[in-house]
């Protein structure tokens, strides 16, 4: 299919004719006539909203091909990534709320008496390994806290 012949299927299958689709793009009637005869083909600009307003991509609609199903849905989106994206931040975050309230209670237990030092020891006899929770928890919050500010940094531009 053209993509007049995909314009002319989709304006039809959401029920508009020629004058509704031209007022919800910001063009004339004789434009979209044009476009549905493939005289000529809309400018980039039109082209993004006309996709966006019809739901589907850019590639669907400019390639010619025999497949007519190639709706948006089916493509990851823009908005689909920056939601990701903020997830991801808010997962760090409360990673690393979770670091911190872990090492306050390991500070509180060390003071009662009830510490993890010691929690592993020799392994030979010969060597002995020294388990640091606090630096653990410590080093731990502080990466899911600066992965968590990068998530957000770069989030909040791609918004811009």
């Amino acid at each position: 299919m053209t993509f007049a012949e995909k314009l002319y299927q989709l304006r039809k299958q959401k029920g508009l004719s020629q004058e509704q689709l031209a007022d919800e793009l910001g063009v004339s009637r004789q434009a979209i006539s044009k476009w549905e005869g493939g005289a000529c083909l809309p400018e980039t600009e039109k082209l993004a909203q006309l996709s966006d307003f019809l739901g589907v991509s850019i590639d669907y609609l400019l390639k010619d091909n025999t497949d007519a199903v190639s709706p948006v849905e089916n493509m990851p989106t823009t908005k689909t990534k920056a939601n990701t994206s903020k997830i991801l931040s808010i997962a760090f975050f409360c990673a690393s709320a979770v670091c911190i309230a872990m090492l306050a209670v390991c500070f509180i237990l060390n003071e009662n008496g009830f510490g993890f030092n010691g929690a592993i020891n020799g392994v030979d006899g010969s060597s002995v390994i020294v388990f640091n929770e606090k630096a653990i928890f410590i080093t731990l919050a502080n990466i899911f806290c600066a992965l968590g500010i990068v998530f957000l940094v770069k989030y909040f531009l791609r918004r811009k």
